[in-house]
């Protein structure tokens, strides 16, 4: 989903570097709404992401982790 939707090489993709450093535009907003509802749609569920994660210190394992809890 990292590397499909966002400006994210395979090669630079880690679970566990922050959002922010894996593709500086994760600084917006919009991007993280974009991935909520990537997530949402992807999983078929509502999943709230926005006001649980800072992208400056959240990696994508940690996106998950949160998935797991609410799903």
């Amino acid at each position: 989903m990292f590397v499909n939707n966002f400006n994210i090489e395979e090669s630079q993709f880690s679970w566990d570097v922050p959002l922010e450093q894996l593709d500086t535009d994760f600084k917006t907003l919009s991007y993280l709404v974009y991935l909520e509802q990537l997530i949402n749609s992807e999983f078929g569920t509502t999943v709230s992401i926005i006001e649980k994660i800072n992208s400056s210190v959240h990696t994508p394992k940690d996106i998950i982790n949160l998935i797991t809890r609410e799903i």
